[in-house]
């Protein structure tokens, strides 16, 4: 595959393989005694792979973080603004998770783009906060995350809908065009519901693909996020 170019690892993943207009960014992992070391530290890692295509942490479109105790949120949502300008973030997707380094409280993956054409013109989706509700890039938009609220689990699963919804009509697509979602739960045991309720929104033969996991979250109320990537060229 020589259109590929791959960071090696001495583990068996590479750190960062670029293939068309993309570069698919493995997990960086910062050192340190606290989250704000780590998540700098994380960055500074990832800034260096970039910079291996020539690229800068502006060129991301997607980036997804993972923590060791959910509390961190806050801080690292006002970190990202000191490495970003403002309305030019990512999407961000995430959740806790547990490392198999026991110091380790922090790690990010991602994806960028890499054409410069490409790149100055992005369609965003802004959010008051530090990242971007959905980016449009090459032949994709990528979702970042989506919630719903209610008193129970089906209506927010069917207000998270409610929104990526409206967020495909802002590029004049719906969810048939949906290739993947990423489904994170508060409770493992919503998962039938939710596998039911999925027959609601697609035609049956036509669903996207679908990874499902658990993770806490920094809203105590929420039960159900989803993110994911749409496909435009054949709109």
């Amino acid at each position: 595959m020589a259109d590929f170019k791959r960071i090696p690892t001495p583990w068996s993943y590479s750190s960062a393989v670029a293939t068309g207009d993309f570069i698919f960014l493995g997990l960086h992992r910062g050192f340190g005694d606290d989250f704000i070391t780590q998540f700098d530290d994380s960055i500074s890692h990832l800034k260096k792979t970039l910079a291996e295509f020539d690229l800068a942490l502006a060129n991301l479109v997607e980036v997804h973080v993972w923590f060791k105790d959910i509390k961190n949120v806050p801080e690292m949502e006002k970190r990202f603004r000191n490495y970003f300008e403002e309305d030019r973030y990512p999407v961000r997707t995430g959740g806790s998770t547990e490392f198999i380094d026991d110091d380790c409280l922090f790690m990010i993956d991602g994806i960028a783009c890499r054409e410069e054409s490409t790149v100055t013109d992005l369609k965003r989706i802004t959010t008051p906060f530090s990242y971007s509700q959905a980016v449009e890039a090459g032949d994709f938009v990528f979702l970042g995350i989506h919630r719903g609220f209610g008193d129970d689990f089906t209506t927010q699963f069917d207000g998270a809908f409610s929104y990526l919804k409206k967020t495909l009509a802002e590029f004049d697509l719906t969810l048939s065009h949906l290739v993947k979602v990423n489904v994170r739960l508060k409770n493992i045991q919503d998962l039938r519901e939710m596998e039911k309720r999925f027959n609601n929104y697609f035609e049956k033969g036509n669903f996207a693909v679908r990874m499902t996991t658990t993770t806490e979250f920094i809203d105590d109320d929420c039960l159900i996020m989803i993110d994911g990537i749409a496909y435009r060229k054949n709109k």
